[in-house]
């Protein structure tokens, strides 16, 4: 598997808490876009969607919650 730059782990991370885009750029202090193209980056390299929107917010996948702990993992590395 192609290695991931950390930044995108840190807007995965940040997604997932927040369950929120925006509420995620605010959080990570990037304009919301930015967060959207590294979502966009993620799903590609994942081939997958990772969160999806519903009514409470951006929900992650399957794969999304089995992502979570690795990735927080790799953020405290």
């Amino acid at each position: 598997m192609k290695s991931i730059d950390t930044r995108l782990l840190q807007v995965f991370n940040e997604i997932y808490t927040q369950k929120s885009v925006s509420s995620a750029a605010l959080a990570l202090g990037l304009p919301q876009p930015a967060v959207s193209i590294a979502l966009s980056k993620l799903r590609e390299h994942f081939g997958n969607p990772l969160f999806v929107r519903t009514t409470k917010g951006m929900v992650p996948t399957p794969l999304g919650s089995e992502l979570i702990e690795p990735v927080r993992t790799a953020l405290n590395a």
